[in-house]
């Protein structure tokens, strides 16, 4: 519709990304290009983008029936996109008979536009009439209507829901030898979803398929290949498409180099490629999820120095760790027992601003029950704002029975201006019953009233 130079009043509304209404008033005036003569006045036009808007927004049949009547009335009711309108209201409102009905009297008078073909389509499909909506493809072809590049797009949504996805494969490779071929939309649509649903070989054949027909793939398109491939356990087949993609320039982004990098890192036949493709692909990864799949299995391994190693030049890199990244470094530190390693580590995290996850932080506070472990417990309590890391500390005390240690604990958690939980409160109690500390439990009884906190059944007990 918008073949002619654009008036003034167009060219504004596309400026303002008014771009429906650019084109709705564009159709407007060709919808009487045969009469160029007429001029209406702006209370006409006023009154048909009235119409247009309400039939195609309006849910309400009775109210959508009761506006044609009215338009039936005027010189509007000729008009092909009010017509069309009208029909996609009904067919919002599932009225299917009627809209076929006028659908096919638009057809004996010209061929509708492709987006009612797509409407009409759409509604045959929602209601499973996958024979109509393909005798409908077919006729779209025969009048040379060209769909627009998400029709098929609901034929491949359709299968998708019912469980049919590889017959969705077979409709794209026939439609492939139509004039209307479908589009790479299309085509990486089916792929994308696939893989998703775990038709492995059916998206190996689909990629056969597209590069056969000439499609140039995108680092996306590569991205799911690559990822699906290791997800299926193919990880052979994985590093092959690696080096073709490659081949061809293109490279993954670095969410895939972390998929890649995790396959490799599970699968003990594969694991052996791993450091050499990483120590190959680091100059390039801007983003810490790589560098966190590479600690975490050094981690694993028990190559704790080169982990440590590894973390310093992840920061030489300009990379700057997230909490996963201190997550996996602190925990693996913790469960190796290296106390010097975490005091200094410790102390950066606290200038960096991030929280640990509390099954992080479960390891570290059980090494400073051991005799190594009672500087470290003296840095933690000196540092730490996290208050779920107050309570593990009274929780581990509670376990190893170290009462006095528990109420010193307590007292240090009070006056970091912390506020204890129930089973904070619990332990404390238990910590008072078992030193025969009446007199500090009856205060802190005092101050869970005041807290609005209970004491367990137990306790009271």
């Amino acid at each position: 519709q918008m073949q002619h130079i654009p008036s003034t009043r167009i060219r504004s509304c596309i400026t303002n990304h008014s771009c429906r209404n650019a084109i709705h008033r564009r159709a407007y005036q060709s919808s009487f290009a045969e009469d160029r003569t007429h001029r209406e006045s702006t209370t006409e036009r006023q009154v048909f983008f009235d119409h247009l808007n309400f039939l195609n927004s309006s849910q309400d049949l009775g109210a959508i029936r009761q506006r044609w009547d009215h338009i039936s009335q005027s010189h509007f009711k000729d008009n092909k996109m009010i017509k069309g309108a009208l029909i996609t209201a009904l067919l919002r409102c599932d009225e299917r008979e009627e809209a076929e009905s006028r659908f096919q009297i638009g057809l004996a008078d010209g061929t509708p536009r492709s987006n009612l073909w797509e409407a009409m389509i759409r509604s045959d499909l929602k209601h499973g009439d996958l024979k109509r909506a393909t005798g409908r493809l077919s006729l779209m072809e025969e009048k040379d209507v060209k769909p627009s590049s998400y029709l098929w797009g609901h034929f491949i949504s359709y299968f998708d829901s019912q469980g049919k996805l590889p017959e969705a494969c077979w409709m794209l490779h026939n439609a492939q030898s139509t004039k209307h071929k479908p589009s790479r939309f299309a085509w990486f649509d089916l792929l994308w979803r696939l893989g998703k649903k775990g038709y492995y070989r059916e998206q190996i054949e689909t990629y056969y398929k597209m590069k056969s027909i000439g499609h140039a793939f995108e680092v996306r398109e590569w991205n799911i290949l690559l990822t699906s491939l290791g997800r299926s356990g193919r990880c052979l087949q994985m590093m092959a498409m690696l080096e073709e993609m490659e081949k061809v320039g293109s490279k993954p982004e670095d969410s895939t180099w972390a998929t890649i990098l995790e396959i490799l890192g599970a699968d003990e036949r594969s694991k052996k490629h791993l450091m050499p493709l990483w120590r190959r692909i680091k100059p390039e990864i801007t983003h810490p999820e790589p560098w966190n799949i590479i600690l975490f299995h050094m981690g694993k391994d028990g190559e704790i120095q080169q982990m440590i190693e590894a973390f310093a030049d992840m920061k030489a890199h300009n990379i700057v760790p997230n909490p996963t990244t201190w997550n996996v470094v602190l925990s693996h530190l913790a469960e190796s027992g290296q106390v010097k390693g975490l005091n200094e580590m410790l102390g950066e995290l606290q200038s960096s601003g991030i929280t640990l996850h509390e099954k992080t932080w479960m390891p570290i506070l059980k090494i400073t029950q051991t005799e190594d472990g009672t500087e470290l417990m003296r840095s933690i309590k000196s540092t730490i704002t996290d208050q779920r890391c107050w309570r593990l500390i009274i929780t581990i005390l509670q376990k190893a029975k170290k009462w006095e240690d528990l109420i010193e604990t307590f007292d240090e958690m009070n006056r970091a201006k912390m506020s204890p939980d129930q089973t904070t409160y619990d332990a404390v109690l238990e910590a008072m019953i078992e030193t025969d500390r009446h007199m500090e439990m009856i205060w802190v009884l005092e101050e869970m009233k005041i807290a609005g906190i209970q004491p367990s059944e137990d306790i009271k007990q």
